[in-house]
């Protein structure tokens, strides 16, 4: 029921501009960082060498070096460079036609508020994961070591094929 209320606007004469909103501000944005810190994580913090066995595991083939510096190095170049691209090329003034006035800078707030929303728990949860687990004199573990702790595969799990 939500989801239908949620997509009556869309049906309205504004409907393609409700859609365009949601379409520009509700995935571009977003999505290039949930994916830009995903590849960070999985890559640097828990590394690329133990990402590789893991694979190799998994499908009983090791990366190439072509994925493995493609995953470490290229693709998170492009996607840091896309990410900046996207707030460099932005025009609020696209958003001028959703009525007159400063109405482009407002549908720019309430736009980059919806994309900062979805983007935010990460960092939050970063900040907070490594706030909690800060190296103490009793404690000798760093940050890198900690997270490969918690992610390491189990060690009943055997290969698959």
């Amino acid at each position: 029921m939500v989801p239908f209320l949620i997509s009556i606007p869309t049906l309205t004469y504004g409907g393609k501009y409700v859609i365009h909103f949601m379409d520009f501000f509700g995935t571009s944005p977003s999505i290039m960082f949930i994916v830009l810190c995903e590849l960070i994580a999985t890559v640097w913090l828990y590394g690329m060498d133990k990402f590789s066995s893991d694979v190799e595991t998994m499908t009983g083939h090791k990366p190439s070096i072509y994925w493995r510096i493609t995953c470490r190095y290229i693709a998170p170049l492009i996607l840091f460079i896309l990410y900046v691209c996207s707030f460099i090329q932005f025009d609020s003034q696209e958003f001028a036609s959703f009525g007159g006035g400063n109405t482009a800078l407002k549908v720019s707030i309430a736009g980059w508020s919806l994309s900062t929303i979805s983007m935010l728990p990460i960092p939050i949860y970063a900040g907070w994961w490594y706030l909690s687990r800060r190296q103490t004199n009793t404690t000798k573990r760093t940050t890198t070591t900690s997270v490969v702790a918690e992610i390491i595969p189990a060690a009943e799990h055997e290969p698959f094929i």
